[in-house]
C-alpha cells in the first residue's frame, strides 16, 4: 500500500474523514467512518465515498494500525 504513495501513483487533492465512531476495549480499538476523497491513481480518477474501518492494537506505550479496510459507498441508481 505504501509503495503507491512512494512512487507518486496515488495522489489525493482532497481527503476527509467524516463521522468517526470509535469502539475501544483494553488494547484494541475499531474506528468506523466515511471517507470522501478526490484522488487519482496512475493518472485515472479514483475519487469517491468509502466506508472506512480501521483496527488498531496497543503495543507497549503506542498504538499500531493492524488492518485498514475501504469499501465504496454506492450512490443512488
Amino acid at each position: 500500500m505504501l509503495a503507491r504513495y512512494r512512487t507518486g501513483a496515488l495522489q489525493h487533492t482532497s481527503f476527509e474523514i467524516k463521522d468517526p465512531q470509535i469502539r475501544h476495549d483494553d488494547d484494541a480499538a475499531v474506528v468506523v467512518a466515511s471517507q470522501i476523497q478526490q484522488t487519482t491513481y496512475q493518472g485515472q480518477d479514483a475519487s469517491g465515498r468509502f466506508r472506512l474501518t480501521l483496527i488498531a492494537v496497543q503495543q507497549a506505550d503506542r498504538w499500531a494500525l493492524a488492518d485498514p479496510h475501504l469499501s465504496p459507498i454506492a450512490g443512488p441508481r
